[in-house]
């Protein structure tokens, strides 16, 4: 389909015009026998990538300087920044159980996606040692806190009309960018290749950043 006459969205543009517009999915430029894998590595990376920016617009707005109160404000960016990180990471979980044969799962209910793909997981020697996954799992915990189902950062009311988020909630948005940004290492991670071979197989574990 032809969409060459908008002001939002094209099909293609000309060279004069590449300063004023955006390649909305890089991966569609791809190779037919690579896209398949790096569609789903590139929109994680874009969710990490775009996690990482609204942390740092965060304490930019709220944290105005050392021994400065956090200004609370109407329009917080915290609601969409924790909607980005419960995506991000079911992206990432459900990467990890394609890679891993396990069969989709439509849920949005980021511990019981991930309480069935730990052990398999665990049984495969890919870099999850029982530290980490208990790392994640409680992180997981935290952030389902916030949201367990995955409407409580997209509408104020739930489907009964009642009132969501009634209980005031502080998220330390530095502590859970920086793990999901670990997190999302698995992703580059080959499970596919892993189960088929040796669990003796070396393979590489991300380093947590500091």
């Amino acid at each position: 389909m032809s969409n060459n006459n908008s002001s939002f969205v094209r099909n293609d543009i000309y060279p004069s015009e590449y300063l004023y517009w955006d390649l909305f999915a890089p991966y569609a430029l791809f190779k037919e026998e690579y896209i398949d894998e790096e569609s789903e590595k590139e929109i994680i990376s874009s969710y990490v990538n775009a996690v990482n920016t609204l942390c740092n617009e965060i304490k930019k707005q709220n944290h105005g300087g050392v021994g400065v109160l956090a200004t609370v404000r109407a329009d917080t960016l915290t609601i969409p920044f924790m909607f980005l990180i419960r995506h991000t990471v079911e992206l990432v979980i459900k990467h990890i159980r394609k890679g891993c044969k396990l069969p989709a799962n439509p849920t949005h209910n980021l511990m019981k996606l991930w309480n069935e793909t730990v052990p398999i997981i665990k049984s495969l020697n890919c870099g999850f040692d029982d530290e980490i996954v208990q790392r994640i799992t409680d992180f997981i915990t935290d952030i389902s806190f916030v949201d367990n189902d995955g409407t409580k950062t997209r509408y104020s009311h739930d489907n009964k009309g009642n009132i969501q988020n009634r209980n005031p909630v502080f998220i330390n948005c530095e502590n859970i960018n920086r793990v999901v940004r670990t997190f999302s290492e698995f992703a580059k991670v080959d499970f596919g290749e892993i189960r088929n071979e040796s669990t003796s197989h070396e393979t590489h574990r991300p380093t947590e950043e500091r």
